[in-house]
C-alpha cells in the first residue's frame, strides 16, 4: 500500500498526534495493551481523524498501514460508540450492548483476521463545542482481560488525558483556521483560510472520507471499493461534496484550501 506522504506530513506537524502518542502510548505501557487507537469525531479537514498503533503485535507487512482507516469505518466499535452517544465515558465495549448483538457484529475488522481480540477498553470525552475524543486499549491474541485494577487506572487517568489533548486540539484547530504563521493566531485571520475551513465544517463524516480520496488519483470506484460502498452511493456523495464546497469539477475541488 502507497505511504500517503501529505498524511504523513501533517500528522508529524501535528499537536494533537503528538499529545495522543504521548498520552495513549503511556497508558498502553502501563496497562499492556498491545494496540491501540484513536479517534476524534466531527474534527474538520485537515485535523488528525484516527491513528491506529499496533506496533506490539508481529503483524504481516502492510497490514498496519491497512489498518488506518478502521476507526472511521461505519461498523466499527468507534462508530458503535458514536451512535450510542458515549460521549464523556469509560467503558468495555462488549458490556454496552447484549452479548449476541456483540458476536454478530465487526467491530474490529480489519484488525480480526491478523489477530484475535482479548479485551479492550475504551476512554472518551469531549474536546470543543460538538467534537469529542475516544482512545481504545486493545489487548490481543493470547494476553489476559484488562484486571479490575488495570480498567480502574485508565479510568481515573482520564482527567489527565484530556488536559494533554484538549490544548492539542485546540492549537491544531486554531492553525487551521488562522493559517501556519505563529504571529497570525491572535489576529484576524485570513478570508479565504476561514470560508474554507468553514465549508469543510459541512461535509459529515463520510463526506469528509471522500473528500480526503478525492484529492487523490482515486477514480470513483476505487473510493466504492476501498469504502465498501456502491459506486452510484460514492457518486451521490461526490456531487453531494460539489454543492457544499461550491465547485463544479475534481479539478476544482482537488485545487481546494484543504
Amino acid at each position: 500500500m502507497a505511504v500517503n506522504e501529505s498524511e504523513v506530513y501533517r500528522q508529524i506537524g501535528s499537536a494533537l498526534t503528538g499529545a495522543s502518542m504521548h498520552s495513549v502510548g503511556v497508558l498502553a505501557m502501563t496497562v499492556e495493551a498491545s494496540l491501540t487507537a484513536f479517534r476524534t469525531f466531527n474534527a474538520p479537514s485537515g485535523i488528525t481523524a484516527s491513528l491506529v498503533d499496533a506496533r506490539g503485535l508481529d503483524l504481516p507487512s502492510g497490514a498496519l498501514q491497512a489498518m488506518q482507516d478502521w476507526p472511521l469505518q461505519d461498523d466499527s466499535v468507534f462508530a458503535i460508540a458514536e451512535r450510542r452517544q458515549l460521549l464523556d465515558a469509560a467503558f468495555r465495549p462488549r458490556e454496552v450492548l447484549d452479548e449476541m448483538l456483540y458476536g454478530q457484529l465487526r467491530l474490529y475488522r480489519p484488525i480480526e483476521p491478523f489477530v484475535e481480540i482479548a479485551d479492550a477498553f475504551a476512554i472518551t470525552f469531549p474536546l470543543l463545542d460538538s467534537r469529542w475524543y475516544m482512545a481504545l486499549f486493545v489487548r490481543c491474541g493470547r494476553q489476559r482481560p484488562f484486571s479490575p485494577a488495570d480498567l480502574d487506572l485508565l479510568e481515573r487517568m482520564k482527567p489527565a488525558m484530556a488536559n494533554l489533548i484538549r490544548p492539542a486540539f485546540a492549537h491544531d484547530l486554531r492553525m487551521l483556521t488562522h493559517g501556519s504563521d505563529p504571529q497570525s493566531l491572535g489576529a484576524a485571520p485570513h478570508g479565504n483560510r476561514l470560508d474554507a475551513a468553514g465549508m469543510l465544517l459541512r461535509l459529515t463524516r463520510t463526506e469528509r472520507r471522500i473528500y480526503e480520496l478525492l484529492r487523490t488519483t482515486a477514480t470513483e470506484r476505487q473510493i466504492a471499493q476501498n469504502l465498501h460502498r456502491s459506486p452510484h452511493t460514492i457518486h451521490v456523495h461526490v456531487k453531494s461534496i460539489y454543492r457544499k464546497l461550491n465547485v463544479r469539477s475534481r479539478r476544482e475541488l482537488q485545487e481546494h484550501p484543504a
